[in-house]
């Protein structure tokens, strides 16, 4: 996963937007696996955040993964043949939306209505692009040079 450039705009191509979360099990474990859910546009992207789409009912941004990855796809001008997920976001919070007209649906799927985590099917994140040049400098610092670094993104 790389840094975005500081000029996308998710909202503005046709890209695939990607949300990652470890989340929780049925019986309420944390996964020991990185999930994803792929969203089809966000709807509003701000300078400073972004809020998804709607993502599939029982699939939402629920307790365990605040904090985790907002990419998008695409392939680069210069690299036609190569796809690469760039970060363009950190998820900080979610909407609660269950209501009389899903938590049927939720209760079957969580095996009970009081298991239902208070969980939601839209999402608030932070956008990272206004912050690469603080990251740009904090690398600077830490590598005690001038060199100008790639910044990139290594998950095994």
């Amino acid at each position: 996963m790389r840094f975005s450039s500081i000029n996308l705009d998710p909202g503005a191509g046709d890209y695939y937007i990607y949300v990652f979360g470890l989340g929780r099990k049925k019986d309420f474990e944390i996964n020991d696996q990185l999930h994803y859910i792929p969203l089809d546009h966000s709807e509003r992207v701000a300078k400073s955040s972004l809020y998804s789409g709607d993502i599939p009912l029982g699939s939402g941004w629920c307790t365990g993964d605040s904090g985790g990855p907002v990419s998008v796809i695409f392939s680069p001008p210069e690299e036609p043949k190569k796809i690469y997920h760039y970060l363009i976001g950190v998820a900080f919070s979610f909407i609660n939306l269950i209501n009389e007209r899903n938590t049927k649906a939720m209760a079957e799927i969580w095996g009970g209505a009081e298991n239902v985590p208070r969980c939601g099917n839209k999402i608030y994140y932070t956008r990272v692009t206004p912050y690469i040049p603080w990251i740009e400098e904090q690398i600077k610092v830490l590598f005690n040079d001038n060199e100008k670094r790639e910044l990139n993104i290594f998950v095994e």
